[in-house]
């Protein structure tokens, strides 16, 4: 059961990473996105909410490997 969560947790890291690199493609598309102000477009709010949930679901299987087991990734 273990290896499966590793899986698991491996895949949605992967995902998490993707949905990351998603969002800052589109930060670094917008004009003037080093300063303070930036209107916020639906297109942009979908891929932080993507992101913020691919954390989520990370943490969520982390969270459900048992204390001193090694976690994917970790050395």
């Amino acid at each position: 059961m273990l290896d499966d969560l590793t899986l698991q947790v491996s895949e949605a890291r992967k995902l998490l990473g993707s949905a990351r690199d998603r969002l800052d493609a589109a930060m670094a598309a917008i004009p003037g996105a080093d300063q303070d102000a930036v209107m916020a477009t639906p297109g942009l709010l979908s891929l932080l909410i993507g992101a913020v949930r691919a954390r989520r679901e990370v943490a969520r299987l982390e969270a459900m490997i048992p204390a001193g087991q090694a976690r994917p990734g970790d050395a």
